[in-house]
């Protein structure tokens, strides 16, 4: 499974969730395991004893909505995350420039048949300390996007596992989602 969370903007954090992705050295081309391969692979400890690669988080920026699309299309996310825009007013040309990729995103994830969830930004708040600590333990310096990306996809997680996803989110536009 992997999850893709997005802060879009100018420059758009994104957070990769991958889990029980199948090691490429272990598995063979349909897919069965390779003994001999999976054997050395485990003692090295790049997988476990199932031939799956150890869940992996990872962070970083974007700056031009092709990136973001390529992104999609490379990892085929179970769920794409992102930020829902929000405006006290007056919007100047970065702020449409956000609308803008939100409405992009919108359309590769409809495109590509990939579920959505949109999240609010202040949505986001309690996760900050917890995807700050993560992306500090990846011994990673970061941007505050990257940050933002995490947290989203940290509270994503956490509402399915609490199994409050569907109560909090199945009146938004664009969650054509309930579990990943």
């Amino acid at each position: 499974m992997t999850l893709i969370a997005l802060d879009p903007g100018l420059t758009t954090g994104v957070a990769i969730h991958r889990t029980r992705i199948k090691c490429p050295e272990c598995h063979g081309v349909f897919g069965e395991l390779r003994f001999a391969q999976h054997a050395e692979c485990e003692t090295l400890g790049r997988c476990d004893s199932n031939g799956f690669l150890p869940d992996q988080y990872i962070t970083l920026v974007v700056h031009k909505n092709t990136e973001v699309r390529e992104l999609i299309e490379y990892h085929r996310p179970t769920v794409t995350i992102f930020e829902d825009f929000n405006s006290g007013g007056l919007i100047d040309k970065n702020g449409q420039a956000t609308i803008r990729l939100i409405g992009y995103i919108e359309a590769v994830t409809q495109v590509l048949n990939i579920p959505t969830c949109l999240q609010f930004p202040r949505e986001r708040y309690p996760m900050i300390d917890p995807a700050r600590q993560l992306i500090k333990a990846m011994n990673k310096k970061y941007l505050i996007h990257e940050v933002d990306a995490l947290a989203h996809l940290l509270l994503y997680e956490d509402r399915v596992r609490r199994g409050v996803l569907d109560k909090i989110t199945e009146r938004r536009r664009t969650n054509k989602v309930t579990k990943a």
